[in-house]
């Protein structure tokens, strides 16, 4: 599978170890989503759990059913063929991306 995977939007993955789909959100920038077997993503979760790496984010954003968190501290590669391919929804506002970017930071601990 090798479709056009988009930065900034939610797809169904599965995670490895998983028995389960997840959401995840779409980091790699396209132009290397076009050409690469991977996808840089970060996996989404509807536990909640305090903490400076988790970004909430709200039923309907990127097309979410439920309130969920990004997990910045989980970023993780995936091949293309862990993803279903079409996308839940829009694309994250530049706000909650920024949010993200800054979250990724600290889990990093760049920041």
């Amino acid at each position: 599978m090798n479709g056009l995977f988009r930065r900034a939007h939610i797809y169904w993955v599965r995670m490895p170890a998983e028995h389960k789909h997840r959401p995840a959100l779409i980091l790699s920038p396209d132009r290397r989503n076009d050409r690469a077997e991977t996808v840089v993503v970060i996996p989404c979760t509807t536990v909640k759990r305090p903490g400076p790496w988790h970004v909430h984010l709200r039923r309907g954003e990127g097309g979410l059913d439920r309130d969920s968190a990004a997990k910045c501290e989980d970023i993780t590669l995936l091949a293309k063929d862990r993803l279903l391919p079409t996308p839940l929804g829009g694309p994250l506002s530049s706000a909650r991306l920024e949010e993200i970017r800054a979250a990724l930071l600290q889990a990093l601990d760049f920041e």
